[in-house]
């Protein structure tokens, strides 16, 4: 069940304005956003430390 913002949660997430907590789990937290077009989106913060990241020579991350 959707939830209000939280005070820890941003405000924005690059340019999707934050409007509530969908949910949340091991990998992460789930926002429903606004984008700049007006759509209303999910978007998926992955949690810290979960996601390596891309060092030189890494390319496009294909393997």
């Amino acid at each position: 069940m959707a939830e209000p913002r939280s005070d820890s949660d941003p405000l924005q997430i690059s340019e999707y304005t934050v409007l509530r907590r969908l949910g949340a789990g091991g990998m992460g937290v789930v926002c429903q956003c606004r984008s700049p077009a007006g759509r209303l989106v999910a978007v998926k913060v992955i949690r810290a430390g979960l996601v390596e990241e891309p060092g030189p020579g890494s390319g496009s991350g294909k393997r």
